[in-house]
C-alpha cells in the first residue's frame, strides 16, 4: 500500500512519458494522480503556447503560433542534417588520416555523396521553413 510520502515521490520522479494513475501500487490514489497528471499536461502546453508566441515575436509573425511552430521544426529540421554531415564528414576525414588514403574509392564516393545529401536536406528544410514563414508575413 502506498503512502502519502510514495505519492509524492511518484509525482517528483514523473516525466510525463506514461500515464501516472495508472501507476501499479497506486490505485487508491488514482483521481488524484490523473488530476496531477492532467494539471501538468495543462501547464506544460502553456509554456510551450507562450515560447511559441516569444519565437512568433521573433521572427517577425506575432500571434501566428502555427508559422512559428512550422518555422522552428524547419530550422530544427536544418539542424539535425548538419549535424549528420558533420558527423559523417568528420568520420570520413578521420578514417582519411588514420588509414593514410582510401583504400576504395567506390566507399569514399558513397561517403561523400551521403554527406552531400545531408547538407541538401539541411538546405531544404531551411528553404521550406523560410519560404513558409515569408508567405505567412505577406498575408
Amino acid at each position: 500500500m502506498a503512502t502519502r510520502a510514495d505519492v509524492d515521490n511518484l509525482k517528483q520522479e514523473w516525466d510525463g512519458s506514461w500515464d501516472i494513475e495508472d501507476a501499479e501500487g497506486f490505485e487508491e490514489y488514482r483521481e488524484e494522480l490523473l488530476a496531477f497528471r492532467k494539471g501538468q499536461e495543462a501547464e506544460w502546453q502553456a509554456r510551450q503556447a507562450a515560447e511559441m508566441a516569444k519565437y512568433a515575436e521573433k521572427i517577425g509573425v506575432p500571434g501566428d503560433l502555427a508559422t512559428a511552430e512550422s518555422h522552428g521544426h524547419g530550422m530544427a529540421m536544418r539542424d539535425y542534417w548538419m549535424d549528420q554531415a558533420k558527423t559523417n564528414l568528420l568520420y570520413y576525414l578521420g578514417n582519411q588520416v588514420i588509414t593514410g588514403g582510401a583504400e576504395n574509392r567506390a566507399d569514399c564516393r558513397a561517403e561523400i555523396a551521403l554527406i552531400v545529401d545531408y547538407i541538401v536536406q539541411a538546405a531544404e528544410a531551411s528553404l521550406q521553413a523560410h519560404i513558409a514563414l515569408e508567405l505567412a508575413k505577406a498575408r
